[in-house]
């Protein structure tokens, strides 16, 4: 069981990662879709991405909460609200 965690763990982390860099240059992907005519379909797809990763963050923390490892379940929460403040601290830096 300690596997399956630390492999939701290792997912979540990397798909974490990939938020980061994708919030990094949120203007500037912002700007070209813009210009490209496709920004509601950029915003949409990033609307699902974030809340797909919330859920999945969610979910794997009420996993874990069900298989009794609880000292995982604080890394999960961290996670949970790095992704959701993650995307407002870098607005208020542009």
């Amino acid at each position: 069981m300690k596997n399956k965690t630390l492999l939701l763990l290792g997912i979540i982390a990397f798909f974490s990662l990939v938020h980061l860099g994708l919030c990094f240059f949120y203007p500037q992907m912002y700007a070209y879709f813009s210009g490209q005519a496709q920004l509601t379909l950029f915003l949409s797809i990033l609307r699902i991405f974030r809340w797909a990763l919330y859920v999945a963050v969610a979910l794997a923390g009420l996993f874990s909460l069900q298989k009794k490892e609880t000292k995982f379940v604080p890394v999960y929460l961290l996670f949970f609200l790095f992704n959701i403040l993650l995307p407002n601290i870098f607005a208020s830096i542009y």
